[in-house]
């Protein structure tokens, strides 16, 4: 896909803070290296001392590694995630067939960022149990799907045990529910280091309820210091961030989290969210705008002009039923 232009800016009042220092390695040789953002590089045999030209390499690299670092870079979940989950096998067996074939494939039905997400599902190492997060783990199980996930060894085989039975069930017979959530939830468990996470419809299948509590799962991830990232068309899970931020500015909190079971970790500042409206235009195109975030959040007018033509029709019919 053609773009015009793409770049990565820093707002002014980004924080990035580094260590410098030289100490010997491993092996009793002196090494300089420079730590930031749980990220470092090293320089061993540097018999230089640290100065800024050597630290404006050594930064350069670090940052080069941050953004290419395999273990931890985003992680992308695409829509139909159900159909995903239910044929990854032979998905990513034609991945693998397409990517080693010899000569110019005909056409490539995968985009990579969807390739990743098959290879991770179909790598996942089920015998690591990292649970970094084991609170929001049990929310998605009791709240969302209403049972576990049980995962096998290498091939990944997946099955459901819905709550109060013994019996696991093959994805292909669990609800679209489950196997909407399975992956976040196995990725969450699973996955030993895990960058931002990319969620692209996470309301997909999901009743209003469910809706509302997903909504609460990506905030108490965000939390937790795990960037997200979503892209959704669910005025239920817009509206429940703006309902945080407005609880997050109340004065008796206390009071709130007895009264409707909610917790410090489901709340969020305006500080720490950004909306970006998508709006078609005349021509077809389509215009990105950032939503300012008022005391009472975000207000999408792409979402609330249509609630409110529905109402205006409700009006008209009651009216009609009144007369």
């Amino acid at each position: 896909m053609d773009i015009e232009e793409l770049r990565i800016e820093f707002p002014s009042t980004a924080s990035f803070c580094f260590e410098i220092s030289t100490k010997k390695s491993f092996d009793d040789e002196k090494a300089y290296s420079i730590m930031g953002n749980n990220y470092g590089w090293g320089l061993t045999g540097a018999d230089r001392k640290p100065d800024h030209k050597l630290a404006e390499r050594q930064l350069a690299c670090m940052l080069q590694r941050m953004l290419q670092w395999d273990t931890v870079k985003p992680m992308y979940f695409p829509t139909a995630r159900t159909g995903f989950l239910l044929t990854y096998k032979e998905l990513t067996r034609n991945a693998l067939h397409e990517r080693f074939s010899i000569g110019e494939n005909a056409k490539n039905l995968l985009t990579k960022p969807t390739t990743d997400f098959l290879m991770s599902l179909s790598s996942i190492e089920v015998d690591h149990h990292y649970r970094r997060c084991p609170e929001i783990l049990s929310f998605i199980e009791q709240h969302i799907i209403s049972g576990h996930v049980l995962a096998s060894d290498y091939p990944v085989d997946i099955k459901y045990q819905p709550a109060e039975t013994k019996e696991s069930l093959p994805m292909y017979v669990a609800s679209s529910v489950v196997t909407e959530a399975v992956p976040l939830l196995l990725f969450l468990k699973h996955r030993s280091l895990l960058g931002a996470i990319m969620i692209e419809e996470p309301e997909i299948s999901l009743h209003p309820q469910l809706q509302w509590e997903m909504a609460r799962v990506l905030i108490r991830l965000m939390n937790k210091g795990m960037p997200v990232i979503v892209t959704t068309h669910s005025d239920i899970i817009l509206q429940h961030i703006n309902n945080m931020i407005k609880a997050e500015q109340m004065h008796q909190k206390d009071r709130f989290f007895k009264e409707t079971g909610y917790e410090k970790e489901d709340l969020l500042s305006k500080g720490q969210v950004a909306v970006y409206q998508f709006e078609e235009q005349k021509n077809g195109k389509t215009h990105l705008t950032k939503l300012p975030c008022g005391d009472d959040g975000f207000e999408a007018m792409t979402f609330y002009n249509t609630l409110k033509k529905l109402n205006e029709q409700i009006d008209l019919i009651e009216h009609e039923r009144e007369q």
